[in-house]
């Protein structure tokens, strides 16, 4: 996900300047079509004016009021608010940094948190994968016995019971385990969930080590 999508969903200030992003960027997008309409109705006001001047011209009446003058005027002030928009929408882009430098030090707080959160849920996941691999290789091996008479274990450590069609490498059920369990360590690892903050320690500690932290982090 996004990161900028996922605090948008988290905090309240950053949604509402995503919010006021997309209402500025969306009135830009009307003010540029509008010019453009604008322009590209012009040479038509021009040809119609030049018709409309020469009939008057041969009829003797008084010269019309041209239209494309008044479109022309127009096309200058419509320019002037699309730039005005593009400046807005600018500052409103600009807002998100602005905002994340002011509360960077709250949000990592609630972010570290929720990182220590996640962590524990991934490797969760693996020993409950883990566990449930086991569940069904005891099945199965049962279900062997039971229809052939087999008495060795369904599951061994090659995925797949290490038979496979194509050319693909085999791999190594605790090798996968590891690597999940490696993956989770590298994500939780991109920020420093001991630092600065009491609670998320302590929360990581338990986490890794089963204890309170030592003597080191405590206040």
């Amino acid at each position: 996900m996004n990161p900028v999508d996922l605090a948008s969903s988290r905090f309240r200030e950053i949604r509402r300047a995503e919010e006021r992003i997309a209402k500025t960027e969306a009135t830009l997008a009307q003010a540029i079509e509008r010019l453009e309409e604008l322009r590209r109705d012009l040479p038509q006001a021009e040809a119609s004016d030049r018709t409309a001047l020469a009939a008057a011209l041969v009829d003797g009446k008084s010269e019309p009021v041209g239209k494309a003058e008044e479109i022309r005027a127009e096309i200058v002030r419509q320019e002037r608010r699309v730039e005005a928009l593009r400046l807005a929408a600018a500052e409103a882009r600009s807002q998100i940094r602005k905002l994340v430098d002011e509360h960077r030090d709250s949000w990592l707080r609630q972010t570290r948190r929720k990182l220590v959160e996640a962590q524990r849920r991934y490797e969760a996941s693996i020993a409950e994968l883990e566990a449930a691999r086991e569940g069904l290789g005891n099945e199965a091996t049962l279900a062997s016995w039971l229809d052939r008479g087999e008495i060795s274990e369904a599951a061994n450590d090659a995925l797949g019971g290490g038979r496979r069609g194509d050319d693909r490498p085999l791999m190594a059920f605790s090798r996968a385990i590891a690597e999940l369990r490696a993956d989770a360590e590298h994500l939780a690892g991109l920020v420093d969930t001991r630092r600065d903050d009491r609670e998320v320690r302590i929360a990581y500690e338990r986490m890794t080590t089963g204890a309170v932290a030592g003597s080191e982090w405590r206040g």
